[in-house]
């Protein structure tokens, strides 16, 4: 994501990390072309905030800083 905001499906997976018309736009897993245009249109439209907001999403859950907090725990690191 690092601050592009995104057109994603109703999905596990990504919806955990896409807030509608905050961070991006989520579609229905089976949406009509129509909808995919007025998704576009959307991010097209509010791209400067959904952009910070993007940002801040991925450097509160995927930036490096935040790896201990995350995810050092899938190989048991612990750093000084």
């Amino acid at each position: 994501m690092n601050e592009t905001p995104i057109i994603a499906r109703d999905i596990p997976g990504l919806r955990q990390h896409v807030n509608h018309k905050e961070n991006g736009y989520i579609v229905p897993f089976d949406c009509k072309p129509e909808i995919l245009v007025e998704a576009m249109n959307s991010v097209r439209e509010s791209f400067p905030d959904l952009s910070k907001n993007a940002r801040r999403s991925y450097e509160e859950v995927w930036s490096e800083k935040n790896f201990d907090k995350y995810y050092a725990w899938l190989i048991k690191m612990t750093r000084s």
